[in-house]
């Protein structure tokens, strides 16, 4: 849904289980209360595998090299 760029998208979907989150659903009101996200949305929430935070960016990200650069320094 935010990812218009047709190589960000391919890139997400080979390399990553993606997901939208309506956040006012049940399941989505759940994923913000379990991660502590403000409620600034679009937004961009990373989780390992086993479901720990790595990082929660606000806004669209719009080019494979944002992503990339979320995903390589999660802390920034």
């Amino acid at each position: 849904f935010l990812f218009n760029d047709k190589a960000t998208a391919d890139y997400l979907n080979k390399e990553y289980v993606c997901l939208y989150v309506d956040v006012n659903s049940k399941e989505g009101n759940a994923i913000v209360i379990d991660y502590d996200l403000p409620e600034t949305f679009p937004g961009t929430l990373l989780i390992d595998y086993d479901g720990h935070f790595l990082t929660y960016k606000p806004g669209i990200v719009k080019t494979k090299e944002q992503l990339k650069q979320i995903i390589e320094d999660p802390k920034q």
